[in-house]
């Protein structure tokens, strides 16, 4: 009888830890956008974009700061960056 009712006792402390466990990761799933209609060559579309774009911005950084680091060194050759 002991070993009956300590087995439904495990078993039901199983099922209410499985049921949380369940629901945090719904919980997480819809918090963080992870739920979606869309298909995954959708997604892998947008994200193909998006990933572009920062390519493209992050290279357009760059090229500017070549630029005025080139241009402070055409000041420190010519002598007018330490003339302060």
């Amino acid at each position: 009888m002991v070993s009956r009712l300590a087995y439904y006792l495990l078993f039901a402390s199983f099922l209410f830890v499985f049921s949380s466990c369940t629901v945090k990761r719904k919980e997480y799933i819809e918090r963080n956008g992870l739920h979606s209609d869309q298909k995954p060559s959708e997604m892998a579309k947008e994200i193909g974009a998006q990933t572009k774009k920062q390519n493209r911005a992050y290279k357009k950084e760059q090229r500017k700061a070549a630029k005025a680091i080139k241009k402070r060194n055409k000041k420190r050759i010519k002598g007018e960056y330490f003339s302060k």
